[in-house]
């Protein structure tokens, strides 16, 4: 039984685009959207694709965050340190598998402006994580 908490979001918003583990560790500060920028909740990241990003969050974190609710996320992937500083929404809330945590999903809402930041992101990704030749 899903504990009351959990939410999940329906497959045709999930998994747009092939996503991508890792290398290290690697923060995401996840913070309101607008003129406040007020911190909402510091995870780690689980994987990240050019359409959005999964962390862990702290349990005692979520109750600030709510599906559907927009909000902008502040990471640096490793070996580049590329600061990204970028619109998403939240899209999944769903209890993790590791004690105290909840793993959240999150799309970017990268605007018509936005080709610049998308290009970086994908430049970043296949620079850090290089597609394995078929």
């Amino acid at each position: 039984m899903d504990n009351p908490r959990t939410i999940r979001a329906g497959v045709d918003e999930r998994r747009r685009s092939p996503r991508r583990l890792l290398r290290g560790s690697v923060k995401i500060e996840i913070r309101t959207s607008g003129n406040s920028d007020t911190g909402l909740a510091t995870a780690t990241m689980l994987n990240l694709s050019e359409s959005g990003v999964a962390c862990r969050v702290p349990w005692d974190d979520v109750d600030r965050l709510r599906t559907g609710e927009s909000i902008c996320v502040l990471f640096s992937l490793p070996e580049t340190d590329e600061p990204f500083d970028l619109p998403a929404r939240i899209i999944n809330i769903t209890q993790a598998g590791t004690p105290g945590t909840c793993v959240i999903g999150m799309e970017f809402l990268f605007g018509n402006d936005d080709d610049c930041q998308q290009a970086r992101l994908r430049a970043a990704l296949n620079r850090e994580c290089p597609t394995k030749a078929t």
